[in-house]
């Protein structure tokens, strides 16, 4: 009888342990690895990219981040692989339920160039992460070039909705991003938050702005923020230069931009940062108020935004208006 019960307990014991393994490995989450290259000469391991490919390995690559994000979710920890090469895609929209996934484009050459390339050919602009639940976003090695948008809600280059928290971009190079607007909304050539209904954060490390203009009465010819909430913004070791709030192109009003670098507009809560470390800053021009403009708060004669720029080379820089108070090629708070 006692081994009887024995074995009944054993027997028990086994399948309440199976149930339970059985539950905890059914709610685990596996991170998957996505592929993309170009639709011709991919590189060396690769196969030439399709989105009629699983897109799900080197030898079956899609072809666009566009087509990846309508047909994943991704999640915490996957990885989106982009081979080397130059990818004309524009106006990508990132999933609504996309978060904690990182865009990985290929190392540079030995030279220090950037191979893996979006191209907008002067149209449209590049992406828009646009819902509050795309948080913990990580995007390396990329170079983001030649978009131009005639737009108040959306940057040339890369547009983040408030409520986007802990979006991490790495070693990437933003070149001649444009938005064409007669608002006066900051809307940043490179990047731009002025819409949502919740707190935002953004690091940059090691990024480079380049040849990144507004046309018209817009601010923030690199970046632009400017929402009713905390916006975190961490700029380390990056690189700003000749961007303008001075660009007139032909049919264009005039530009009366302030912040070529970056522009804190006055709606912001006032938890906001701006903490900028060890960068430069040079040759870069705005109509005044200088390339770093932090604004006053709506019906305040004081900034919303605490701003600690450390360790900066800031030269060469200019203002069109001269001979009073808003003169100022560099610096306003």
């Amino acid at each position: 009888m006692g081994r009887y019960t024995r074995e009944l307990r054993n027997r028990f014991g086994l399948k309440v342990l199976l149930v339970v393994v059985g539950m905890l490995w059914g709610s685990l989450v596996f991170a998957a690895d996505y592929y993309i290259a170009p639709t011709s000469s991919a590189p060396s391991g690769w196969n030439n990219g399709s989105n009629s490919n699983t897109g799900t390995s080197q030898a079956s690559p899609y072809a666009t981040l566009a087509y990846l994000f309508s047909q994943k979710d991704l999640g915490t920890g996957d990885i989106v692989y982009i081979a080397a090469g130059t990818y004309n895609e524009t106006a990508i929209a990132v999933g609504s339920n996309d978060e904690g996934f990182t865009i990985q484009g290929a190392a540079l050459d030995g030279s220090g160039n950037y191979t893996t390339i979006f191209d907008g050919n002067d149209v449209n602009n590049f992406m828009t992460i646009n819902n509050a639940v795309n948080d913990n976003i990580t995007i390396n090695n990329l170079k983001i070039t030649d978009y131009r948008i005639n737009s108040t809600t959306t940057a040339g280059g890369l547009t983040v909705i408030g409520g986007v928290n802990n979006l991490i971009i790495n070693y990437c190079h933003f070149d001649d991003l444009d938005t064409y607007t007669t608002d006066t909304k900051p809307n940043g050539g490179a990047f731009l938050c002025h819409l949502g209904s919740a707190a935002m954060s953004v690091t940059f490390t090691s990024c480079t702005f380049s040849n990144c203009n507004l046309v018209g009465s817009a601010n923030g010819s690199a970046i632009g923020v400017n929402i009713s909430y905390d916006v975190d913004v961490t700029i380390n070791k990056c690189i700003f230069y000749n961007n303008s709030t001075m660009t007139d192109y032909s049919g264009a009003n005039s530009a009366t931009g302030y912040g070529s670098c970056f522009y804190g507009g006055p709606s912001l809560a006032s938890g906001s940062t701006l903490t900028m470390t060890n960068s430069l800053l040079y040759d870069n021009s705005t109509y005044q108020y200088g390339q770093v403009y932090i604004a006053m708060g709506s019906g305040s004669t004081t900034s919303n935004m605490t701003s600690t720029i450390t360790n900066c080379t800031i030269y060469n820089n200019t203002s069109s208006v001269t001979g009073n108070s808003t003169d100022c090629g560099g610096l306003t708070f």
